[in-house]
């Protein structure tokens, strides 16, 4: 393999862990997101099944998430 190739090939592979850890981030905004929704919607009153059924999970799992989510935490998150 030539030094040119050499190099071309690393740069690919940088690019294509740059989109990687892009998307690690975008992944973990959502699920941010995603966690002070459910938690501010359950806050107003929303029951845990309508909300399950609004995002695809099953309530048990929203359930958790819920457990697992301080809305005055998440608050401050919103926007990082």
């Amino acid at each position: 393999m030539a030094v040119n190739d050499r190099v071309e090939a690393g740069r690919r592979e940088r690019r294509v862990l740059a989109r990687v850890s892009r998307a690690a981030w975008r992944l973990r905004a959502a699920d941010r997101e995603r966690d002070w929704a459910l938690a501010s919607a359950r806050a107003q009153g929303v029951s845990i099944r309508v909300l399950a059924g609004a995002v695809g999970l099953s309530a048990a799992r929203v359930h958790q998430l819920l457990a697992d989510t301080a809305l005055d935490e998440l608050e401050g998150e919103q926007f990082r």
